[in-house]
């Protein structure tokens, strides 16, 4: 029995960890709340539409846990401007959305969950600046607003609105 208690909490601990071997496959900058961000990111075809693609975004801290999570989903492969939605992932509307968590203990407990504003058109974008469809490779730039979800709010220092400003990437998907 100590065995199997010691290999349940051993697991645990390794896939809430950030491995060696996780794929990302590069790097995000930009301003939260007028302060220096950088994250860790990949793209990827999205499930449900296959001629879009998804950007999650991680940010861990010193200890290798996951703290922030952002979510771009349904982009278009295009060099447009895309108007980023409030929406889910799941809706079958095909509008780009995004969403922004943190998470608390060892990384995989969520705690603070924001949205874009609905009616917000000044800030909500996203354009892929270079798209090379032989490698997949995608640069891109991005401005958002999220506002808290206050029935998911568990930090209360927690601010009600997060900007995201002059955001690039780089990445393949």
């Amino acid at each position: 029995m100590k065995h199997l208690i010691f290999y349940s909490l051993l697991m645990l601990f390794v896939c809430c960890k950030k491995s060696e071997s996780d794929e990302y496959w590069d790097t995000i900058s930009a301003e939260k709340n007028g302060m220096p961000w950088s994250a860790e990111l990949y793209a990827g075809q999205n499930n449900l539409n296959s001629g879009l693609i998804d950007i999650l975004i991680h940010k861990y801290n010193s200890q290798g846990f996951l703290r922030e999570e952002l979510y771009f989903f349904k982009l278009k492969l295009t060099n447009e401007r895309q108007r980023i939605y409030f929406t889910t992932p799941h809706d079958s509307d095909l509008k780009a959305g995004a969403d922004y968590a943190t998470l608390v203990d060892d990384g995989d407990v969520g705690c603070d969950n924001y949205h874009v504003l609905p009616a917000d058109t000044l800030y909500n974008q996203l354009t892929l600046t270079q798209i090379k469809s032989s490698t997949g490779e995608i640069n891109g730039n991005f401005d958002l607003r999220l506002v808290i979800d206050t029935g998911r709010k568990c930090n209360p220092a927690a601010p009600d609105t997060i900007y995201f400003r002059n955001g690039n990437f780089h990445t393949w998907f």
